[in-house]
């Protein structure tokens, strides 16, 4: 294959290809990487879902779940951070899911802080952590079970991005509409 560059002519060469085959790999491979490491996804009881824990955490304490959801508070104490999540189903790459459906809620302890600003009411979050037991608090005004999970990993996916809206219309201008491949003019103009 033979490259001109304003009179000059080069050749990427079969070397030139295949480095730029194995960038192109690489970069499809980088795009696929899952958000959490093999190894911890192995501790993980993939039995334990949601629902079956929440019914009696004490009996599931020391166990590994893969949970996610979205933040409904974050709560900085001293050497750790604590999370309130509104319980999501998880989808592709272990993310949750958009929609009203939700078993409940969990709360996580991550040890270290975690900044409020960053893990903001609303923020889509996915965790692997071991199973504590059970915390009653109040939740308005009554009383809620919610099953405790101390953080080993966890992933904070980012915002969706705002879809921009160009500011310009691009039709005809109105009171004119265009009928046909050939004719413009107004409505009561029209065949």
């Amino acid at each position: 294959m033979r490259l001109s560059l304003g009179g000059r002519t080069g050749s990427f060469g079969r070397g030139g290809l295949i480095i730029i085959g194995l960038g192109l790999l690489l970069g499809l491979i980088a795009g696929c990487a899952p958000v959490f490491s093999p190894a911890v996804l192995q501790q993980v009881n993939r039995e334990l879902s949601y629902d079956l824990v929440a019914t009696d955490p004490e009996a599931y304490r020391g166990q590994t779940v893969l949970w996610g959801g979205v933040i409904e508070k974050t709560t900085p104490k001293e050497g750790n951070t604590e999370l309130e999540i509104v319980q999501k189903n998880l989808g592709r790459q272990h993310r949750p899911k958009d929609g009203d459906t939700s078993l409940g809620r969990f709360l996580v302890n991550y040890f270290g802080f975690l900044d409020p600003a960053i893990y903001q009411e609303g923020r889509k979050i996915t965790v692997i952590g071991e199973v504590q037991g059970l915390e009653v608090r109040k939740l308005g005004e009554s009383d809620y079970r919610y099953p405790v999970v101390d953080a080993v990993n966890l992933h904070l996916w980012p915002k969706p991005m705002p879809l921009e809206r160009y500011p310009y219309y691009w039709g005809p201008p109105y009171p004119y509409y265009y009928w046909g491949p050939y004719y413009w003019g107004r409505p009561w103009m029209w065949p």
